[in-house]
């Protein structure tokens, strides 16, 4: 079996040695160095030692025909050819020819191991640097595959060793996507693709908090949707989902990439706009409303809803987050308890005007 297919077929060779299961980077990471340790030993004492082994034996070998060979040409007598320090000379004579040719194979041999056991302690430094860690989300070892330029047992070797970074390259891949995937989950509302309350309330407390070092405001507004429940209740919860979607659309339309727009509840919006004072957030606000008003094409039909969109701003160095949010909940409230449509604008510091 080659080393790469070791290497991928793990769980059965760690189930049959009662080893526990681990990992697959943990398990690849082991069996890694276990390739690179056997690849670097085999190759240098294997290779060259069937390389001496040749070359003594072609010395050898001319040191016993050579005299053969002196007395067939009539280079020398027969008694000259045999004789002890003929003999001699010719067998120092083929093993200096199998020793230049030794030091020559080594050289091309000795340059193609070297390269190709750099790379495998590169890709071990990274992978072991990696496991130390427990963090394989930044590794990449696609840079570390090997030149194949023959079918001999280097070029089998390279294949081999490019066939696991290939393995390694593709797990730690995956493993990325699905961590990816996860924080999505985790931060973002799975209908409308929107920030949760979560991730919201996390990029609040950071805006805050550079709107007091830098000395500038944000606003909040927060958005309720009115009339939302009797879509639900006459088309369906698949009609009130699309009119969801298209909510979430109209709010984010137009908005900077500095801007924060979530789902925070069922029909329940929020806004977070940075470095925007309160005519800022009440003109957005009024924009909003009329958008928001548009009838939503929904199957063969429409339906209509209408916000009540209610705005705090701070900034100040005694402004909270707990407090911004609450001012910007009890302005929506109010503008939902005056008529549909309606904005009321509530600074953090408690003033409210219509």
């Amino acid at each position: 079996m080659s080393p790469s297919a070791n290497l991928v077929d793990t769980p059965r060779a760690d189930a049959d040695a009662g080893v526990p299961a681990r990992g697959l980077p943990d398990r690849m990471a082991h069996r890694l160095a276990g390739f690179l340790t056997r690849s670097d030993r085999r190759q240098r004492v294997g290779v060259m030692g069937r390389l001496g082994l040749t070359m003594v034996g072609l010395g050898l070998l001319c040191g016993l025909v050579f005299p053969v060979f002196l007395d067939e040409m009539a280079i020398a007598t027969p008694a000259e050819a045999w004789s002890v320090p003929s003999r001699v000379a010719c067998l120092i004579a083929g093993l200096l020819v199998g020793g230049l040719n030794y030091v020559l194979a080594n050289l091309v041999v000795g340059s193609r191991l070297g390269s190709m056991s750099r790379q495998m302690h590169r890709v071990d430094e990274i992978v072991r640097a990696a496991t130390r860690a427990g963090d394989w989300s930044e590794l990449s070892v696609a840079s570390c595959r090997l030149p194949v330029t023959s079918r001999d047992e280097f070029g089998e070797a390279a294949l081999a060793f490019n066939t696991l970074v290939s393995a390694l390259d593709g797990n730690v891949a995956e493993r990325r996507r699905l961590e990816a995937a996860l924080y999505h989950q985790a931060f973002h509302d799975p209908l409308t693709g929107l920030a949760n309350r979560a991730l919201f309330v996390d990029r609040s407390e950071h805006a805050l908090d550079r709107a007091k070092r830098d000395g500038t405001r944000l606003a909040v507004l927060f958005v309720d949707l009115d009339g939302f429940k009797s879509v639900n209740d006459t088309l369906g919860h698949a009609a009130g989902d699309v009119v969801l979607v298209e909510t979430a659309r109209r709010l984010t339309a137009g908005r900077r990439c500095t801007d924060t727009v979530a789902r925070i509840g069922g029909d329940e919006f929020a806004v977070l706009l940075e470095g925007a004072d309160a005519e800022a957030a009440e003109r957005l606000a009024e924009e909003l409303c009329g958008r928001l008003c548009d009838p939503v094409p929904v199957g063969d039909g429409t339906a209509r809803v209408g916000a009540s969109i209610g705005t705090a701003v701070g900034g100040g160095r005694t402004d909270t987050l707990e407090a911004l949010l609450r001012m910007a909940d009890r302005a929506m409230y109010r503008a939902k308890s005056s008529g549909t449509g309606c904005v009321r604008d509530v600074p953090v510091q408690g003033r409210t005007t219509t």
